[in-house]
């Protein structure tokens, strides 16, 4: 028989075993499942998953500083390091292509007024337009309004009328007390809300809250009524302001769709259209504009610069034309006329309408500029000369300019002014592969041709795919007898362009030097077909045909050559051995006799009289 006492330390014995039992369970699984139900392991679990639902959204930062606050704890952790690279690239990338994009607009809806990057002020603002209040209609009749109800209504129309009254005098402070006066007597009225919006707009477009508070306001006001223009108008600004074209496109659409009657919503409808490229719509929208407005200069500006970007030059033409009869002082549009003019290259037109601007408006270099170059392609190197400078004095730090001067000295055989302008152009933009060509050719021209060598050189290195100067390098390796060199040189060049004259010329010589005179003949046909009247060719490439004993093409070439240039008296000294060769003595004589009535003093003259004696 057991006693009560021994019974009662068997149970505590037991109660102690099975303690020590539980407590070694619970530690094993403990042990066992850390990976699972570790507090530290699953707070790492859901943070990578955050993060990489942050990465999907294209929040990049905020997935980047969750996945450090993983990688300070455990810098080795290779899923967390990996993500974080995927995500360093892609907000690389994503920059980059938003740096890409916000380039492209700038430098679409720069007002681009020249090839050489010199700008003008836009079109000239137009006055404020005065806004005018839309007082609230009652929803019931007079007859159903009480006296109390048709004061009320007086008294919010005219707090509206009073703060629209002080916005347009930019007042905009106290503008934003009277329309908060009228939503406290009805806090449904769209226009109060749509007026407070408009007010922080007007107020400062270039601050985020004020943009901010603009949208608020406006997005109130539609709610209020979606039948009021005032609020798509005013988000439609603030959308082209942030550039979200699409944004903007839409809330001006159905501004113009609730106010078809305001030519200043389909104007700006068109501003932002043509910013986002859509310039079919843009040239609906412009249209509509002037046709509601005719005399509104602006509005024929932007019609013509969108028939421009839609190749509708005549359009063009005749928007800019009416944009100066409203408005005859606008050296803006006379300078798109010629812009348009250059490019039919109907240079004289382009030299008048240039002209035009620059008579209204000489403090713009652009003008001058442009006439400069005019004058350039008309080969009026004394007037291009008088109009670079005068562009030079308002632009001094011009490189396009300075270049531009240094090719004109260059055309005029003032070789050192042009070896100083070249000079500064390479100074003020050392990265411009053009800008070193000039140098190499103005060097050239005073015969230094190691800098020549030099500038040439720089030039390829900063533009590989630039086929000028490995044109002009080559020559220069042809004339020191480096054939090889000069053969690499223009093969690149023609590699890169081969409808080329001077690359297909220089070919032809190298050729012809290295007596590839099959190879020399294929380059100098090119080269003639893009100047049929160029002698040097010619009599190049009757050498290349007598060497290949081809000496009836060679007689051909030859005397079409003498046609060109009856003084060629080379030509007449290789027609008579060609003739003497083929067997027709009587034209050889006759091509002797005609060298040396011409020439008295040929080189060869005792060699020619022993053959016609």
């Amino acid at each position: 028989v057991i006693k009560f006492m021994d019974r009662k330390k068997i149970i505590i014995i037991v109660a102690a075993v099975l303690l020590i039992l539980l407590t070694g369970f619970l530690l094993f699984n403990m042990f066992q499942g850390q990976g699972k139900d570790d507090p530290g392991a699953s707070l790492r679990e859901n943070t990578i998953r955050l993060a990489n639902d942050y990465f999907k959204q294209k929040e990049y930062q905020r997935a980047l500083d969750l996945l450090d606050s993983v990688l300070i704890n455990n810098p080795d952790d290779k899923e967390a390091s990996s993500l974080r690279d995927m995500i360093i690239a892609a907000k690389n990338k994503s920059k980059e292509a938003d740096k890409e994009e916000a380039q492209q607009r700038q430098n679409e809806l720069k007002e681009s007024l020249d090839e050489l990057g010199t700008s003008l002020q836009d079109v000239p603002k137009q006055p404020p337009v005065i806004i005018k209040s839309e007082p609230k209609t009652p929803e019931k009749t007079d007859e159903e309004l009480s006296a109390e109800e048709r004061k009320k209504l007086a008294k919010i129309n005219e707090y509206i009328r009073q703060g629209i009254k002080k916005m347009n005098s930019g007042v905009h402070e106290g503008a934003r007390e009277d329309f908060n006066s009228a939503l406290d007597l009805d806090v449904n009225s769209a226009e109060a809300w749509a007026r407070k919006g408009q007010s922080f707009f007007q107020e400062d477009d270039k601050n985020p809250e004020n943009l901010k508070e603009a949208v608020i306001n406006s997005k109130k006001s539609i709610e209020k009524d979606q039948n009021f223009w005032v609020p798509h108008y005013v988000l439609g600004q603030v959308y082209t302001k942030t550039k979200d074209y699409d944004s903007a496109i839409d809330e001006l659409k159905k501004a113009v769709r609730l106010n078809p009657e305001d030519y200043m919503i389909l104007y700006e409808l068109g501003k932002v259209q043509y910013a986002a490229r859509q310039y079919k719509g843009a040239r609906g929208s412009f249209e509509s504009c002037v046709h509601l407005k005719k005399d509104f200069v602006n509005g024929h500006y932007r019609l013509g610069k969108t028939y421009d970007k839609l190749s509708e030059y005549d359009n063009a033409l005749s928007a800019f034309n009416k944009a100066v009869s409203y408005k005859p002082g606008f050296d803006l549009a006379y300078y798109e006329i010629g812009n348009i003019y250059k490019n039919k290259k109907e240079y004289k037109k382009a030299e008048e309408a240039y002209f035009k601007a620059y008579s209204l408006n000489s403090s713009q270099p652009a003008y001058s500029i442009q006439l400069g170059n005019i004058y350039s392609w008309l080969e009026n190197f004394r007037k291009a000369e008088e109009y670079y400078e005068k562009a030079l004095s308002l632009r001094p730090d011009s490189a396009e300019i300075n270049s531009n001067m240094s090719l004109v000295k260059l055309s005029m055989s003032k070789y050192d002014e042009s070896l100083v302008y070249a000079r500064n152009a390479v100074n003020l933009e050392p990265d411009n592969a053009k800008y070193y060509y000039t140098l190499g050719q103005a060097a050239e021209a005073v015969g230094e041709r190691e800098i020549a060598s030099k500038s040439y050189s720089q030039a390829i290195k900063q533009d590989p795919e630039y086929p000028l100067p490995y044109i002009n390098l080559g020559a220069i390796y042809d004339e020191d007898e480096m054939y090889d060199q000069a053969l690499s040189l223009l093969l690149k060049a023609y590699e890169i362009d081969s409808s080329l004259l001077a690359v297909n010329n220089n070919l032809g010589n190298v050729y012809l030097h290295k007596e590839l005179y099959n190879d020399s003949i294929k380059h100098y046909l090119a080269a003639i077909k893009k100047k049929p009247n160029a002698t040097q060719m010619r009599f190049n490439l009757g050498i290349a045909y007598i060497e290949t004993e081809q000496d009836r093409l060679a007689i051909t070439t030859l005397s079409e050559l003498l046609k060109i240039d009856p003084d060629y008296y080379d030509a007449y000294y290789r027609l008579g051995h060609l003739y003497i060769k083929t067997g027709d003595k009587e034209k050889a004589e006759k091509s002797f006799r005609t060298l040396i009535e011409k020439n008295p003093d040929y080189e060869k003259k005792d060699e020619v009289l022993s053959i016609i004696r």
